[in-house]
């Protein structure tokens, strides 16, 4: 084996490895939370770029563009996306991972020239809330699509994410299962990995995806 590849996998194990320490439920209930803000971002019509785990910090990490031109409770929603994700679909959430969140919150009832002491404030909040949850329950299954390979692989990039972002009814060309190495979050292999995609789209091939079914994304 060639010595370049070789540590390739050396470092896939022990990265592999350290995932193990990490304890299952508060794994999920993190790619949930990251899943969350993403998905209601692109709800919004808001750029995501990559998404990832930390499993050394064992925390998460969504690039999202801003949100500065939707109306404050929208904001609110997309604040709120994370700590409402877990509450949806893997309750109870976990209050202490969500301060920034809160914390942005807050702010933004400030700009608003309010508070959550106050009675408009607190409707603000509320219809924020209200906002995350519905559109959390409307694309629901691709919430969960995301949380699922974040838990698999820890990393995901825009490429990936705006195909997960199909329906499966869609014109399809490329699944986004084909190219999801395990060594994906290793920033050596992210670039051959893009590359493949994009070549993929353009010979139009098909594949299925691991699992159930015939899903596919443009």
């Amino acid at each position: 084996m060639p010595v370049g590849m070789d540590c390739e996998r050396k470092l896939l194990l022990a990265h592999r490895s350290q995932a193990l320490t990490w304890d299952p439920e508060d794994k999920e209930r993190t790619a949930l939370h990251e899943a969350g803000h993403a998905v209601v971002a692109w709800s919004f019509g808001i750029t995501v770029g990559c998404i990832h785990l930390d499993i050394e910090k064992e925390g998460g990490h969504a690039q999202i563009a801003s949100t500065a031109h939707l109306e404050h409770f929208e904001q609110i929603a997309n604040w709120l996306a994370g700590f409402g994700a877990e509450q949806v679909f893997k309750p109870p959430g976990r209050k202490a991972n969500a301060m920034i969140d809160c914390g942005e919150v807050r702010r933004l009832l400030r700009e608003n020239g309010t508070s959550d002491d106050e009675a408009e404030g607190r409707e603000i909040h509320e219809r924020g809330r209200t906002c995350t949850e519905d559109r959390l329950r409307k694309h629901a299954t691709k919430v969960r699509r995301v949380a699922d390979h974040l838990i698999e692989y820890h990393y995901m990039d825009r490429v990936l994410f705006e195909a997960m972002m199909q329906e499966p009814q869609e014109p399809a060309r490329v699944l986004y299962f084909l190219f999801t190495p395990p060594r994906v979050a290793l920033s050596t292999s992210h670039s051959r990995f893009v590359a493949a995609m994009q070549r993929a789209i353009e010979r139009g091939l098909e594949c299925k995806p691991e699992g159930e079914g015939t899903e596919r994304a443009a």
